[in-house]
């Protein structure tokens, strides 16, 4: 039970991340002057987001599995 409360929370984070990154962004995009250095560190944030989310897809998946596995089993 506590492994899809951690999915929860994974996704979470994901998504606020991801979301911050974005609003960074778009702040970059609506500034006169910025530097390329501070768009490749809101898009790899971004990425990051993104990244946390696709994890936390795959440990979900892994509890079907796992699931599916242990009540064939008994």
């Amino acid at each position: 039970m506590w492994t899809t409360w951690l999915v929860y929370l994974i996704v979470f984070m994901g998504s606020l991340t991801f979301c911050s990154g974005a609003l960074g962004l778009w702040f970059l995009l609506v500034a006169e002057v910025a530097p390329l250095r501070y768009f490749a560190m809101m898009i790899a944030l971004m990425s990051g987001g993104l990244s946390m989310i696709a994890m936390a897809q795959c440990l979900r998946m892994l509890l079907l599995i796992v699931k599916a596995c242990s009540v064939s089993l008994s």
